[in-house]
């Protein structure tokens, strides 16, 4: 029996729908790792300074010499690639600058969000337990002395950790010292709200940063969490409320302190929770046409 030419044209419109699909298709599994930020240390430098930094930094990492270069660190269905900074018992600041494309100035608008994440483990804190503590931030000034920011006027967003516990970072005008780091933080939503961490064990630590709709008037708030190596998200471990200025925001800085040695890796910084968390895609799935 002859086809007509109607059925002809509604078969190849069909055919021709099934391919944009799946070319959607594609592109949706394709976009799994759109992370604006992400740092693996993938330079071959034996120490963090001079490093060549990853995606959306510009410039080198500069600072202590202390972080040294070690195998990568892996963490259940995680995308991880390149090595990983460790850093042995010592004061250490470092910090990179960001470049500051419209990607990344579009993560800090106002009534915006923003989210990131870090690979941390808590190597040994033994010592001096009040300077056993770490940071990782992104802001305008990197972190000096004990952990204090470089000027009373700097700002930032991010986490802290201070003798074993966890806590939502966010450094505002009037709490930028490093009081942020020897325990709950003074914008922190409840000071009794934090993660107890245990030395020798890996963690990915994501946090959420809920921008104000006014960055002069209106609270920021940073959520942070601690998912499994099964990547689901779960409660939230710590928050922190405060206001900061955002749009200056041009560095991501670190801190480990004089009684501390820590091992960090895989920074990401994106628009979604899925961006800072990639996970390989799903297997391929075979279509058939008749």
């Amino acid at each position: 029996m002859r086809k007509s030419k109607q059925t002809g044209w509604t078969q190849y419109a069909s055919l021709q729908a099934l391919i944009v699909a799946i070319c959607l298709l594609v592109a949706g599994a394709n976009a799994w790792a759109e992370a604006v930020i992400y740092e693996p240390f993938a330079d071959s430098d034996t120490t963090l300074v001079g490093n060549t930094p990853g995606t959306g930094l510009t410039g080198l990492w500069v600072g202590a010499a202390n972080p040294t270069n070690i195998a990568n660190q892996t963490y259940g269905e995680l995308i991880t690639g390149g090595n990983a900074m460790r850093v042995y018992n010592g004061w250490a600041n470092n910090e990179v600058v960001i470049d500051a494309s419209g990607a990344y100035t579009a993560l800090l608008a106002d009534g915006g969000e923003m989210w990131f994440s870090v690979l941390y483990e808590p190597v040994d804190w033994s010592g001096n337990t009040a300077y056993a503590r770490f940071a990782f931030a992104i802001g305008d000034d990197g972190f000096s002395g004990n952990g204090d920011l470089g000027t009373t006027s700097a700002q930032a967003i991010g986490l802290g950790m201070g003798a074993g516990k966890l806590f939502a970072g966010l450094w505002t005008n009037s709490n930028w010292g490093a009081n942020n780091l020897a325990g709950p933080p003074a914008s922190a939503v409840d000071p009794n709200q934090y993660k107890s961490l245990s030395t020798g064990e890996l963690y990915l630590v994501v946090g959420h940063v809920a921008w104000g709709a006014n960055d002069a008037t209106d609270y920021d708030t940073v959520t942070l969490y601690a998912p499994g190596t099964d990547l689901v998200l779960g409660s939230a471990i710590a928050i922190s409320t405060g206001i900061v200025s955002q749009s200056s925001f041009n560095l991501i800085a670190t801190h480990n302190g004089n009684s501390m040695t820590s091992i960090f890796d895989e920074i990401r910084v994106g628009a979604t929770y899925a961006d800072v968390t990639p996970q390989p895609p799903p297997s391929g799935t075979v279509i058939i046409i008749k």
